[in-house]
């Protein structure tokens, strides 16, 4: 509020490639999730990171072989997160806390991005697209 800034360094990330990660902070602002995304892995994890004492714990998204993005949902008790197999299917999982996940939706012909929820917690945005794509020419209009 003041404009003060101040690093917390039990959150800082000690890796070649930080620039791979993704995060995002719950909606009471007391937990952190970060996740590497953009590479293939084996078993992809989420640690949520406490704000207050720096307190960890990480959470792995079993048969995956990676995550794209990450968002909480609107009440801050589980993630968004779209990830892939090595195979070219995608799906949306919605991951707890405690790493129980679920496959809300499974696609093998389009990629899914991200997810983002309302804060009403009634909807969700998510992106989609396919890496083909058609283009028309119109000619003598």
């Amino acid at each position: 509020m003041t404009g003060k800034s101040e690093e917390l360094p039990q959150l800082r990330l000690q890796d070649e490639s930080s620039y791979a990660y993704n995060w995002t902070v719950s909606p009471d602002g007391k937990i952190l999730a970060i996740a590497k995304g953009k590479i293939l892995q084996r078993d992809p994890s989420i640690t949520f990171i406490s704000v207050e004492d720096g307190s960890r714990r990480t959470v792995t998204a079993q048969a995956w072989a990676g995550i794209n993005s990450i968002d909480f949902a609107a009440d801050g008790r589980s993630i968004w997160a779209p990830a892939y197999t090595n195979t070219g299917k995608w799906a949306l999982l919605n991951i707890d806390l405690q790493g129980h996940t679920k496959t809300v939706l499974e696609d093998a012909q389009m990629a899914i991005g991200w997810a983002i929820p309302a804060p009403d917690g009634k909807h969700l945005a998510f992106w989609k697209a396919r890496g083909t794509s058609n283009v028309w020419m119109l000619e003598g209009l």
